[in-house]
């Protein structure tokens, strides 16, 4: 498998370009197509979903958990993305999952969707 070409940018920081392929899940994660997902990480079960993209650095989990699908996390989770995956900051998946509220401060992840690792959901 090949592994990402890695470029150094103007600040310093390590910049990692994304594979056509890793783009094309991005994309489907950023426009919450869970059976498109799906469907592509079954063809491709090779393919490395724990990259990090953008400014921020974050990963395929830290997109769905910011938009809130929790149907796509799942899916992420059931083929091997990683959880404990920091982003730039340090935060991962789970910290953004746990800053989500709805207008009237009431949390829109319940207890059933961020449970375990090992039963492929966010702790």
């Amino acid at each position: 498998m090949n592994q990402p070409k890695r470029l150094s940018s103007a600040d310093g920081s390590e910049r990692v370009m994304v594979s056509r392929q890793q783009s094309r899940v991005l994309r489907y994660v950023r426009q919450g197509r869970v059976q498109k997902l799906g469907a592509y990480l079954r063809k491709h079960r090779r393919l490395q979903l724990n990259f990090s993209q953008g400014r921020r650095h974050r990963s395929l989990l830290h997109v769905a958990c910011s938009q809130g699908d929790a149907a796509v996390l799942r899916v992420l989770l059931e083929h091997g993305a990683d959880p404990l995956r920091p982003d730039r900051r340090g935060d991962t998946a789970l910290h953004l999952a746990a800053r989500r509220y709805d207008a009237a401060g009431n949390q829109l992840w319940s207890r059933d969707v961020l449970c375990s690792r090992d039963q492929h959901v966010l702790l």
